[in-house]
């Protein structure tokens, strides 16, 4: 709020370089918000994909909660006002493998009852395979036909 009212009063001054800057910065502020959020949705997806792997099933609930960040990492990447989206390919495997780690920390604890540490649970899967599953489904869509 407070560079609104920066803003504001830079240009109402006619100090115009200053209300660029300050426009600069908003833009470079809410990108950064709508790429955070992208990233917790990937973290979503990484979740339910590794446990899907380790377990040999994608349950009911896993796959709506897969389909549902899907939507909403495409809702989130599209630009409003330009074509194109905030995150390239490139970029969305490197958030990826940002959030693989954490996702695969998360997912020990709700596959197999919790009783694996991350260490021994990453034996039950293929990291690759899950992050290249994951980058499909980004960029795909979810499967119909797929059971997990």
């Amino acid at each position: 709020m407070e560079e609104l009212l920066d803003l504001h009063d830079a240009l109402t001054q006619h100090r115009y370089d200053e209300a660029l800057e300050i426009v600069e910065e908003m833009t470079a502020m809410a990108k950064k918000e709508i790429i955070g959020r992208i990233g917790s949705y990937i973290r979503i997806v990484l979740i339910h994909i590794i446990k899907s792997h380790a377990e040999q099933q994608m349950t009911r609930s896993w796959r709506v909660s897969v389909r549902y960040a899907l939507e909403k990492i495409e809702e989130e990447n599209q630009r409003d006002y330009a074509k194109g989206s905030y995150m390239n390919t490139a970029a969305l495997r490197e958030m990826i493998e940002k959030k693989f780690a954490g996702a695969l920390e998360k997912a020990s604890l709700e596959a197999f009852e919790g009783k694996y540490s991350p260490r021994e649970f990453a034996k039950f899967i293929d990291a690759e395979a899950v992050k290249t599953q994951a980058l499909d489904y980004i960029l795909n869509g979810y499967p119909e036909n797929e059971d997990y």
